[in-house]
């Protein structure tokens, strides 16, 4: 049962902390080449999902049992460094992607460790080398849209970055959804309080007036964390009836973001500005509503094959 107060405290706090942190951080800081965009989503949004998080599930334990735990102790502030890393000028790229690269494995590791336990060293390679290609892939191409984003008009540029905080912000959303749905409340709740988080930053740059959001900001400290609650959902949380319905489930959400990349078709390329953001928005949604359309329909049968209850 969600208790009253966790709106309070697990979606409207995180909210709030990522919309005065970027409004604060971000929105008054002219020009994408200064260091302090990224700064400041990488802490606004790490202080506000740490903040819905704790008051869910308090202080994690200091040997970690859980995968929610370790999203707590190890990879939201893991994230929060890497962004806050990538965001000082004059690195070469290779060290943003080597930490990019770090951050997957690692993220992997500790959120695997129970399987992981019990793979065999084919299946670690197959397991690990799988989720993380697919992981770096998908990173690799919203990071390469939010850059390519930049290179269109101001106005347009704005509302293609503020469409990717929206995508990012959404599939998080989706993901606590599901999870909600498949029986773990508590596991949905505390991706809600992060998916607030992002929505709060998201709301901040939402004005007209504000311009472009940092990629090095938005992608490296939302996707893994997002992605790492996808993976920790699709292997402790979700249960259905199908047994290939989490995976399409999360196959689903891990790509629901690059609905974005819709705009590089030749026929949506050559529409209007205004036409290319919603066909982008349009794309995000079928794939998230589909996905959570699936898992609607597992969680109405997993509730007919459970019978009524006797209260």
């Amino acid at each position: 049962m969600i208790e009253p107060s966790w709106l309070l405290l697990g979606l409207l706090l995180p909210m709030l902390i990522g919309a005065v942190g970027i409004g604060l951080l971000v929105r008054r800081i002219k020009g994408l080449t200064s260091p302090l965009p990224p700064l400041g989503w990488s802490l606004a949004i790490g202080l506000g999902a740490s903040v819905g998080m704790l008051a869910l599930i308090g202080f994690p334990p200091w040997k970690s049992l859980e995968a929610r735990h370790w999203v707590l102790s190890a990879v939201l502030p893991a994230a929060v460094v890497v962004g806050m890393l990538n965001a000082v000028p004059g690195f070469p790229w290779v060290v943003h992607w080597l930490l990019r690269l770090g951050m997957i494995f690692g993220t992997l590791y500790v959120l695997l460790q129970s399987p992981i336990s019990r793979w065999t060293t084919n299946e670690k390679l197959a397991w690990l080398g799988g989720i993380g290609s697919a992981m770096m892939v998908i990173w690799a191409l919203l990071h390469r849209y939010a850059m390519a984003s930049l290179n269109q008009s101001t106005t347009e540029a704005a509302d293609r970055t503020k469409l990717l905080v929206f995508a990012l912000g959404a599939t998080a959303g989706a993901i606590g959804g599901t999870t909600i749905a498949s029986g773990s409340i508590i596991d949905g709740q505390f991706t809600a309080s992060f998916a607030a988080a992002v929505g709060g930053g998201w709301l901040a740059v939402l004005g007209s007036k504000a311009g472009p959001v940092s990629p090095r900001g938005v992608v490296d400290v939302i996707f893994p964390v997002g992605f790492g609650l996808l993976v920790a959902g699709w292997h402790y949380a979700w249960r259905m009836q199908n047994p290939a319905s989490p995976h399409i489930v999360a196959g689903l959400l891990a790509v629901a973001p690059l609905g974005l990349w819709v705009t590089a078709i030749p026929w949506v390329r050559s529409r209007p500005a205004g036409q290319r953001t919603l066909w982008s928005f349009i794309a995000v949604f079928l794939l998230i509503f589909a996905a959570l359309g699936l898992a609607g329909y597992e969680a109405a049968l997993r509730s007919q094959a459970s019978g009524p209850s006797y209260y």
